[in-house]
C-alpha cells in the first residue's frame, strides 16, 4: 500500500511541476478549479498505473499523448502548443532526472532508485525541483519564451517542431 502511495505522490508531484513550469516559460496561468484538480489527479492516477521500474517507449509515448491532452484542457490551449509545452517539460525534466541520476547512480543502486520507497520519493522531489529550477534559469527561459513565440507565429516553424516532437 505503501508503494502505491509512493508512487501516487510523485506523479502528483510530477504533474504539478509540469503546470509550474508551463506557467513559467509560457506566462498562462493555471486557474485552480474543481475541473483542473480533476484533470491534474487524472493525469497523477494515470500516470501511477502506467508506472514501471523500467522504462519503456510505450510508456514514454502513453504518458506524453496524455500529458498534451490534459495540457491542453487545463490551459484552453491548441494542440500545437501544448504538443510544444508538453516536449519542452518532459526535455527539462529528462535532463533534470539525467543530471541527478548520474550523480546519485555513485551511491545507490539503479534498482534504489526505481523502487518506490522513501528513496525514489527523494529522488523524484530532486529531479522535478531541479526541473523547475532549470525552467527559471534567465537565458534558459529566454530562449524557451523567444522559442515558443516563434513557433506560436510561423506556420512552418511549428510544423517542422510538431513533427519531430510527435
Amino acid at each position: 500500500m505503501l508503494e502505491v502511495v509512493i508512487k501516487f505522490l510523485c506523479s502528483l508531484i510530477g504533474s504539478v511541476a509540469g503546470i509550474l513550469i508551463i506557467e513559467n516559460i509560457s506566462k498562462i496561468k493555471f486557474k485552480l478549479n474543481l475541473k483542473n484538480i480533476i484533470l491534474l489527479i487524472l493525469l497523477s492516477v494515470i500516470t501511477t498505473l502506467q508506472f514501471k521500474t523500467e522504462y519503456t517507449i510505450t510508456i514514454s509515448l502513453t504518458v506524453y499523448i496524455l500529458i498534451i491532452m490534459i495540457y491542453k484542457w487545463l490551459f484552453n490551449m491548441s494542440y500545437k502548443k501544448s504538443v510544444l509545452l508538453g516536449g519542452v517539460v518532459l526535455i527539462i525534466t529528462s535532463m533534470s532526472d539525467l543530471m541527478w541520476a548520474i550523480i546519485l547512480k555513485q551511491f545507490f543502486t539503479n534498482d534504489q532508485l526505481r523502487e518506490p520507497t522513501i528513496l525514489f520519493l527523494m529522488f523524484n522531489m530532486l529531479v522535478y525541483s531541479s526541473a523547475y529550477f532549470l525552467s527559471h534559469v534567465f537565458n534558459y527561459k529566454r530562449f524557451l519564451t523567444k522559442f515558443i513565440a516563434k513557433t506560436d507565429n510561423s506556420k512552418i516553424y511549428s510544423q517542422f517542431i510538431f513533427i519531430i516532437l510527435t
